[in-house]
């Protein structure tokens, strides 16, 4: 009777564990069928165009079909093996820089860095996500049975994958263009970090701190202790002031965002041939009004997308503004500040040993070294 009741809470656990393989290559296709389309068309699907420029096609134009061939997948892997998916270290390194100096035609012998807003400085390639789909689909492609192991690694790779794509640039600005199980799976990874997301702030703003003193300060030390001392005393007052620079640069880059999805809701519905701008003074604060005649017909997508698409965006960014404001109105004490940066040479350590060595390098050049 032992026996028999090992075996059918075995034949369970099996069941149970082909059951969730299943439903990950369910979620594992429909994220590589999005991904191949969002590459295959950058801009937007061709049907979401047609409307728009429909009046400027031939009558007879065949549409385009948006439907993913086993031709696509082809190509794009092809693609991933030929390292035209893959973003270079050196883009990496660029992308990740919340302040950044202009590059040298703009900005002449001025020293002044420029904050990249947080959602210009996500991951715009697909080449690691790609690579986590193939190895997770590798796993799981045989027709026998899956063993444990196999299955713990399969899901290691369809973790990879989403936790890589809850960071793209896709999930933030087009979050709501993810098919409705897509969006669910990012979400939960998007969400966990955000639990992080304050002290991750201060970590950048940090890293951000010690590129600039590495390149701009002229003094000798001893020792990397010493360095350390320097760089944490200036973080100590410069991160409240930089933070804030931050949050406020953050509003005014979802302001713009926001105000360009109310234009073109704008655009869809009235026709703008008509359009006078008007330019009213009230309280001492100038407001530009634009007026037009309404459409006989509302567009339904404009510019390549979808009116509900700009109606979501606004949403989307209006949300983002109120977090924002909170979270500045927040920004932390002293003390606080302080136990945040009690991590800072792991930081260096763990995630940006390159910076760590530089400082190094920064010492040695000064003649002192360790």
């Amino acid at each position: 009777m032992a026996t028999s009741a090992k075996k059918n809470a075995k034949a369970k656990q099996e069941t149970t564990s082909t059951s969730n393989i299943k439903k990950l290559i369910g979620l594992i296709d429909q994220l590589e069928e999005h991904i191949i389309k969002r590459h295959k068309f950058p801009y937007g699907l061709p049907s979401a165009y047609a409307e728009h420029y429909k009046a400027y096609l031939p009558e007879q134009m065949e549409p385009i079909s948006e439907e993913m061939t086993d031709n696509d997948r082809k190509w794009f892997y092809e693609q991933l093996d030929q390292g035209l998916l893959k973003e270079s270290p050196e883009q990496k390194a660029l992308r990740q820089q919340a302040w950044r100096l202009p590059p040298p035609l703009l900005r002449g012998k001025s020293e002044i860095y420029i904050y990249i807003p947080e959602e210009d400085r996500l991951a715009r390639h697909y080449g690691e996500i790609a690579t986590e789909i193939r190895k997770f689909k590798n796993l799981v492609s045989t027709k026998t049975r899956i063993f444990k192991k196999t299955a713990q690694q399969a899901e290691k790779h369809f973790e990879e994958a989403f936790h890589l794509y809850s960071k793209h640039y896709d999930c933030s600005f087009y979050i709501y263009t993810l098919p409705e199980d897509i969006y669910k799976q990012i979400r939960q990874s998007q969400l966990a970090r955000n639990s992080h997301k304050k002290s991750q702030r201060v970590k950048k703003t940090y890293l951000s701190l010690v590129q600039r003193f590495i390149t701009s300060n002229q003094k000798t030390y001893s020792s990397m202790d010493t360095v350390l001392g320097a760089i944490e005393q200036q973080a100590i007052s410069k991160i409240p002031e930089y933070l804030t620079q931050e949050y406020n640069a953050e509003i005014e880059h979802c302001l713009r965002k926001k105000e360009e999805a109310e234009y073109f809701l704008f655009a869809a519905r009235n026709d703008l041939s008509t359009a006078e701008v008007k330019e009213i003074e009230e309280y001492g604060k100038k407001t530009v009004i634009i007026q037009a005649q309404n459409r006989d017909q509302p567009l339904t997508s404009f510019a390549g997308r979808p009116i509900e698409r700009y109606k979501e965006i606004r949403v989307f960014y209006q949300k983002k503004i109120s977090a924002l404001e909170t979270q500045k109105s927040k920004i932390r004490t002293d003390d606080q500040r302080m136990k945040l940066l009690n991590s800072a040479k792991s930081w260096l350590k763990e995630s940006e040993p390159s910076l760590y060595d530089a400082l190094n390098i920064f010492i040695e050049k000064k003649g002192r070294k360790l």
